[in-house]
């Protein structure tokens, strides 16, 4: 287990590198839960059940983050603490805004011929790096050649 600094005081956080999943403890009162790595297909069946309506359900998604992923689930009360941790632990929420998850599929899709049932399977996380480095690199900003300092009367 490789420990990494918790943005939670009281709780320590360690990822086993063999598999992937973290191990966040606490030790007031004495807690241990494991963290498993979500496939695509079930990121996106969560986001689905939270969006049901039209609209998204943020607090139907982090019970199905909490419920879906950890083992054992965390008490209801700490499942937003929870499920906070959970997608920074798996990577999102940093960078700019996901690509929509269809719109990525079509990507997938179109560049490798891989069908939904393919792409459902795979880790998230290596589908989000992957996607990463298919992105166009940003254009670079015009960087200014010179400086000119004029007096108010030159007009």
């Amino acid at each position: 287990m490789v420990p990494v600094p918790s943005p939670v005081a009281g709780l320590s956080i360690a990822q086993d590198a063999t598999d992937g999943s973290w191990t966040i403890s606490c030790a007031e009162p004495l807690q241990e839960h494991r963290l498993r790595p979500w496939r695509w297909g079930e990121r996106r069946r969560m986001v689905q059940a939270a969006s049901r309506d039209g609209y998204f359900d943020g607090a139907r998604f982090v019970a199905g983050v909490a419920g879906t992923l950890y083992d054992p689930p965390p008490p209801p009360e700490l499942s937003p603490l929870y499920a906070y941790l959970a997608l920074d632990l798996l990577g999102l929420g940093r960078g700019l805004a996901p690509t929509p998850l269809g719109a990525s599929e079509m990507q997938f899709t179109a560049r490798f011929g891989w069908l939904p049932t393919t792409i459902a399977e795979q880790p998230a996380a290596a589908l989000d790096a992957l996607l990463a480095s298919l992105m166009p690199a940003p254009e670079a900003q015009a960087e200014w050649s010179s400086i000119k300092i004029v007096d108010p009367d030159d007009g």
